[in-house]
């Protein structure tokens, strides 16, 4: 009979074959490394070991298992070998790629595996399976040999589920709307007139033709403008009005009979009642055409203040694709010149990240062999369509990673992303955390955007970090990129953040935000037609950094000292006595919260969670951030795991609570309200007396939502 070969996973089924285990893995300890059996029996037992078996002449026997260890979401292979006489069969990649997909199907992000420096077969092995050498460490001081790790990102989708599971990318069309095309908008007469003339509208006008004029947008006009115009001038030749209105940019000429269909598609859809007021036909048939040239020319929006065509946008854009907007509304969806970051230097535990210039960022990037092309990209940017924003992370007058981004200056289009670390850096993770979250809240710091990033090869840490914040890969392209919304969102905001998302990127949103059961799952719709079944928290993590706020979902008020919020939320003031004065907690996207454990009724995961800073200890007295609740534990203070005790700024737990317990709560997409929101005004609202703000307490989602958007400023 020929050879067969199955996988095994069952505990039980494998604990039979335990002693061969034993004997092939004492066999291969030299190059494996030595572990006790009782080590080897829990592994089984806990489910990290799997095996092949392989089935000749009535006779099952061992083939070549698989153990491996790692915390979620990261996992590490301990030991893999093949019974020798079964070698270069192919049956130790077999394994693998068994490993690979069971990892993927249970949400994992990465594998890595530590080879010692002379195993080259090892080496060889790791490299042919997909994965990359990361760095390199000292080995034990009686071998002398140094460890290569190895890690290998996995294709695992975390954030929602698919209408098709085939598909491997989610299509931003990014190569379809090249980031170098600045999207058009034509142009309603009315606007053009505020501009000419002087109108009570006139200021909002020259706001939006000086942005064009700044090449924030690009503004066009129809044929049908310029002959409405010219109906209604008198001896037209001598009128300045008309002779500038000729001299602006005109959407193409369109087919006459595509036009006329359009055109009577329109009429009827906004105007449907115009023919009954022949004094009022002529009119609407001329916006009608007004509307269709643009539709037919693929500009991104129609701007007018006409009320009656703006009622019907939503009708428009399910139609025709066209976006119909107000001047006002197509100059909040434009880049803005303000900057609410500094970009000041930030400090670390032995390191700080700060803006850096382009001689040590070139430096650093030649250094480390990224391709020159690459290089140029980033730091011969063209300064007239392109804003820079470079950082460094720094330890003492040496670069060990960089990241620079590039975000165009006019609305709709891509901003580039690049993200490097130091192979060799303990910290990395640490470091492509708070680059990635930094760089992706710069990006989308006035409006949502597109973020397209690069990663040179070799760069896993950076690879599987930008995955689980959503990056994915594009059509056309290596790189991945994601969409960003960068604020928190309400459902009296829902229909701005919706119209913005849209007009930036095409992404077709519910109208309303999605709430009980519905909010579990809806389909979005991306520019490409491409359709995803998404929930509420996927689709915030879809757009992180990014919150939702739902008015049938609680959120919790709590209360900090001013001291432990400047650190906690992100503020750079040295702190005192029971807080450190660097610690890595301020670099971390994902950070926690140390409470008294009576607050653990209040405190629950995916709950909204408002940070009040209290004025007894010389705070503003006001609600000052907000975040998402992603974990709620309890623990003895002397017994916090290690990985909880890096997301926490405070040192003594004595100083939060006199009990010999705390309550560590994790939290992550955290925003600092753009003004605090103050108590009088929690109290004017009935949310709060002054009680309630004495520990922790639960509000009503229609609260959180109010307080967002005061603080905020949502319209």
């Amino acid at each position: 009979m020929e050879n067969s070969l199955h996988l095994e996973t069952d505990p039980i089924q494998i604990l039979n074959h335990f002693d061969e285990i034993i004997d092939l893995a004492n066999s291969e300890s030299n190059s494996l490394g030595f572990l006790p059996k009782e080590a080897i029996r829990q592994a089984i037992q806990r489910g990290r070991l799997m095996i092949l078996l392989n089935s000749s002449n009535s006779r099952t026997s061992l083939a070549a298992y698989l153990l491996y260890g790692g915390i979620f979401p990261y996992a590490k292979v301990q030991q893999i070998t093949t019974v020798e006489y079964l070698r270069k069969r192919g049956i130790a990649t077999m394994l693998m790629d068994a490993f690979v997909s069971k990892l993927e199907t249970l949400g994992f992000l990465t594998i890595q595996a530590d080879v010692a420096s002379d195993l080259n077969s090892a080496q060889r092995f790791y490299e042919r399976n997909g994965f990359d050498q990361m760095k390199e460490r000292p080995g034990g001081a009686t071998r002398k040999r140094s460890i290569i790790i190895y890690g290998r990102v996995l294709e695992t989708e975390t954030l929602f589920s698919r209408k098709k599971q085939d598909e491997q990318v989610i299509d931003l069309g990014i190569r379809e709307r090249s980031a170098g095309v600045t999207p058009f908008f034509a142009l309603d007469l009315n606007v053009y007139l505020d501009l000419a003339k002087d109108r009570n509208q006139s200021e909002t006008a020259h706001r939006l033709f000086g942005a064009a004029l700044a090449h924030k947008t690009r503004l066009t006009v129809t044929d049908e403008f310029v002959k409405e115009l010219r109906r209604s001038t008198i001896g037209e030749g001598n009128d300045p009005v008309l002779q500038l209105a000729r001299r602006l940019p005109k959407t193409p000429k369109s087919d006459t009979a595509e036009l006329e269909q359009i055109s009577e598609q329109v009429l009827n859809l906004v105007f449907p009642h115009s023919n009954f007021r022949k004094s009022r036909r002529k009119q609407s048939i001329s916006d009608a055409k007004h509307i269709a040239q643009a539709i037919l020319a693929r500009a991104s929006g129609f701007v007018t203040r006409d009320e009656k065509i703006l009622t019907c946008r939503e009708k428009l854009f399910l139609r025709f694709g066209i976006e119909v907007m107000s001047p006002s509304e197509l100059l909040a969806a434009l880049p803005q010149d303000e900057s609410s970051d500094s970009l000041s230097a930030q400090f670390g535990a032995g390191f700080r990240c700060e803006e850096a210039s382009n001689s040590i960022l070139s430096a650093y990037m030649e250094n480390h062999g990224l391709p020159s092309d690459l290089i140029a990209k980033f730091l011969d940017a063209d300064r007239h369509s392109t804003t820079a924003t470079r950082l460094a992370i720094m330890k003492e007058d040496k670069a060990v990673g960089c990241s620079v981004l590039l975000a165009p200056r006019s609305a709709g289009g891509i901003c580039q992303l690049l993200v490097h670390i130091h192979k060799q850096e303990e910290e990395a993770n640490l470091y492509v955390d708070h680059l990635l979250d930094r760089m992706l809240r710069k990006a989308a710091e006035t409006i949502a955007t597109i973020v397209e990033l690069e990663y040179p090869k070799g760069q896993n840490t950076v690879l599987s970090n930008a995955r689980a914040r959503g990056f994915r890969k594009q059509k056309g392209t290596a790189n991945l990129a994601k969409m960003v919304l960068g604020r928190p969102a309400t459902k009296f905001s829902w229909k701005n953040f919706v119209r913005n998302v849209r007009l930036q990127s095409g992404l077709e949103l519910p109208r309303k935000m999605p709430t009980g059961a519905g909010a579990e799952n809806f389909t979005i719709k991306f520019t490409t037609n491409q359709e995803m079944d998404v929930s509420l928290k996927g689709l915030e993590g879809l757009l992180a950094p990014a919150l939702f706020i739902r008015d049938d979902q609680q959120g919790v008020i709590a209360p900090i000292t001013k001291s432990y919020s400047e650190m906690l939320i992100g503020a750079t003031t040295q702190l005192s006595l029971a807080i450190s004065d660097e610690k890595d907690a301020a670099f971390l996207s994902r950070r926690a919260y140390v409470n008294t454990i009576r607050a653990a009724s209040t405190m629950r995961p995916d709950l909204p969670i408002l940070f009040y800073e209290s004025a007894k200890s010389g705070g503003i007295g006001g609600i000052v951030a907000i975040a998402r609740i992603v974990h709620v534990q309890k623990f003895k203070k002397d017994n916090v795991p290690p990985d909880l005790v890096k997301r926490l700024v405070v040192e003594n737990f004595d100083s939060m609570t006199s009990s010999d317990e705390v309550l560590v709560t994790s939290f992550e997409n955290l925003f600092k309200l753009r003004k605090p929101v103050n108590f009088q005004w929690l109290k004017k609202h009935n949310i709060v007396d002054r009680a309630n703000l004495v520990t922790a307490r639960n509000v009503s989602g229609e609260s959180v939502a109010r307080i967002v958007d005061e603080g905020m400023d949502n319209e």
